[in-house]
């Protein structure tokens, strides 16, 4: 997992001119040395599923969208499973695993 902004303690900001302007046009000061962020809060909320977007076995795409950004070296398709019908009670017959191997994982922030 990652240690950046997880605290005050790793929270610092750095920018260029290039950041903003104002309205008369004249970039900002650049803040070259990083500064320490005041007031920080967590992030406490868990992220949920915003849509199923496609499914794409011959491809091994799945595409879901997460209310938040997400870290891809924690996903693991073991923990989900695919059902023939929207009633999951009708047995386990209906139920399709993946192994973590089946899906290749992609994240369009970072095209990886």
């Amino acid at each position: 997992f990652f240690t950046l902004a997880t605290s005050a303690n790793n929270t610092y900001l750095t920018y260029t001119n290039l950041l903003v302007y104002d309205t008369s046009g004249n970039a900002a000061v650049p803040l070259l040395a990083p500064i320490q962020v005041t007031t920080y809060f967590p992030d406490l909320v868990q992220p949920y599923l915003v849509s199923f977007l496609q499914l794409d076995f011959p491809g091994r795409r799945l595409l879901l969208k997460f209310s938040e950004g997400m870290t891809i070296s924690t996903a693991n398709s073991s923990y989900m499973s695919f059902h023939r019908f929207a009633n999951i009670a009708l047995g386990p017959e209906n139920d399709f695993g993946l192994s973590q191997d089946t899906f290749s994982y992609y994240s369009p922030a970072t095209n990886q």
